[in-house]
C-alpha cells in the first residue's frame, strides 16, 4: 500500500488490509478512530506502530502502557505525546527495550530521567545521553560514567555546559575527545588544548573545525601529520587570518 492512498479509508476498508499494510497505515494515519481499532489489532507489530503514533489519543496510549507484548509498550513509551506520568511508569519496565525508548523521549521528565541514571542498561544511560531534552546537569552525571560509549554521548549533547565539556576534553578516549571537538558549544580555548593530542584524527578534527583560532590552527600547519597541515590550512579562519 501507498503511503497517498491511506487518506479516506475508513475502519471497515483498514480491516480488510492484511498486516503489513495495517503496520504502515498505523504509521501514517492521522485518523483517531483507526488508530483506536489498530490499537486493538492482533497483531503486536501492529498495535507498536499504533502506539507510537503522535496522533494516537491519551486514552488509548494510556491503555497500551499495560499491554502484554514488550514491543507495544516500548511503541508507548518512544511516543512524544505520552503522558509524562505514564512514561514514569514505564521506567520501571522489566523489559531494557521500553526503558531505552523513555531514555530517549524528548517528553521525559528529569526526575524520571535521573531515575534511569543507574539503569543497570548501558543503552539506557546511552539514550538519556543523546535525549535532546536531558538538562545540563544531567549530562554532567553522565560525564562520569564508567562507559565509554556513555560519555560519548554526554559529550556530544548540545545541552551540555562549558564546565562539563572542558572535563570531558581531558577524558583518555578517543571517541569522547571528538565528540568534544565538534560539539557546537566547544570554545576556541578548548580547541587549543588539543594541539598536541596524540590521535591525529582528534588534531585533524580540531583543524578542520571552524571555531577553531587563528593562533591554534598556525600550530597546526606544522602538524607532523600532512593531513593535519592540509587541514589546518584550509580552514577558513586560517584562509581569512592570511586574507587580513
Amino acid at each position: 500500500m501507498k503511503p497517498e492512498n491511506i487518506a479516506g479509508l475508513t475502519v471497515d476498508q483498514v480491516r480488510l488490509i492484511p498486516k503489513k499494510g495495517k503496520i504502515l497505515i498505523a504509521e501514517k494515519t492521522t485518523d483517531e478512530t483507526i488508530l483506536k481499532d489498530l490499537a486493538a489489532n492482533r497483531a503486536p507489530e501492529v498495535r507498536a506502530m499504533a502506539a507510537s503514533n503522535p496522533c494516537v489519543s491519551g486514552e488509548t496510549v494510556s491503555a497500551l502502557a499495560a499491554d502484554a507484548a514488550p514491543v507495544v509498550r516500548a511503541g508507548v513509551a518512544a511516543n512524544s505525546n505520552t503522558a509524562p506520568d505514564v512514561l514514569a511508569r514505564l521506567a520501571k519496565d522489566p523489559v531494557p527495550e521500553v526503558r531505552i525508548s523513555v531514555a530517549g523521549n524528548p517528553s521525559t521528565t528529569e526526575e524520571t530521567l535521573f531515575m534511569l541514571l543507574d539503569d543497570r542498561e548501558v543503552s539506557v544511560r546511552e539514550a538519556i545521553a543523546h535525549n535532546p531534552n536531558a538538562s545540563e546537569i544531567i549530562i554532567a552525571e553522565l560525564a562520569g560514567d564508567d562507559v565509554d560509549s556513555v560519555r560519548e554521548g554526554a559529550a556530544s549533547n548540545h545541552n551540555i555546559n562549558i564546565i562539563t565539556l572542558t572535563e570531558l576534553a581531558e577524558d583518555e578516549r578517543m571517541g569522547v575527545r571528538l565528540q568534544v571537538v565538534n560539539n557546537p558549544k566547544v570554545t576556541p580555548e578548548i580547541l587549543s588544548t588539543f594541539v598536541n593530542d596524540f590521535k591525529a584524527q582528534v588534531r585533524k578534527a580540531v583543524a578542520c573545525n571552524p571555531t577553531t583560532s587563528a593562533d591554534t590552527l598556525n600550530q597546526l600547519i606544522n602538524d607532523k601529520d600532512d593531513a593535519v597541515a592540509a587541514s589546518a590550512r584550509a580552514n577558513p579562519s586560517f584562509v581569512a587570518e592570511k586574507l587580513w
